[in-house]
């Protein structure tokens, strides 16, 4: 009589898990998501800081053009920890990272200021796996992009 309850408890605790565990791996797949996806927001704005911080450190007689360079190089080393493909996700219109505003406050008086903007594109092509469940929909909903920009007068 023994034996036949514990296979039946064997059979429930099967059922059970059964039920339990695409739900806790959905729940760590999640936040295993979003926690790189946080990093990777961390990251850019700290990328785009020390590439604003790192032109204005350039002479004052230099050419925005060199003020651009280093923004740039400062950008590619605060991000070289990322693999190559998702560095080129950031990267990959490098025309419009380090603008050059002549507008950039209200004020009028001010001249010129340098704006640095690094925007990495997450869901075309989807840097994570996204699963689509039946009532529920696509897990994990995440932004199309994740951006930072760093402003700061010349």
């Amino acid at each position: 009589m023994r034996v036949n309850q514990q296979r039946q408890q064997r059979g429930a605790v099967a059922v059970e898990f059964a039920f339990i565990f695409p739900i806790l791996f959905l729940l760590m797949y999640g936040i295993v998501v979003y926690s790189y996806v946080f990093v990777l927001n961390s990251a850019l704005n700290y990328a785009v800081q020390e590439s604003v911080a790192s032109a204005l450190r350039v002479a004052p007689a230099e050419t925005n053009a060199a003020r651009q360079t280093e923004a740039l190089n400062r950008a590619r080393a605060a991000l070289q920890w990322l693999p190559q493909s998702q560095r080129d996700r950031v990267f990959s219109n490098e025309g419009q990272i380090v603008t050059f505003d002549q507008s950039c406050t209200p004020e009028p008086a001010v001249s010129d200021c340098i704006r640095v903007r690094l925007t990495m594109p997450i869901q075309d092509p989807a840097l994570f796996p996204r699963l689509t469940l039946p009532l529920v929909g696509t897990i994990p909903p995440l932004p199309q992009s994740l951006s930072a920009e760093a402003v700061a007068r010349i």
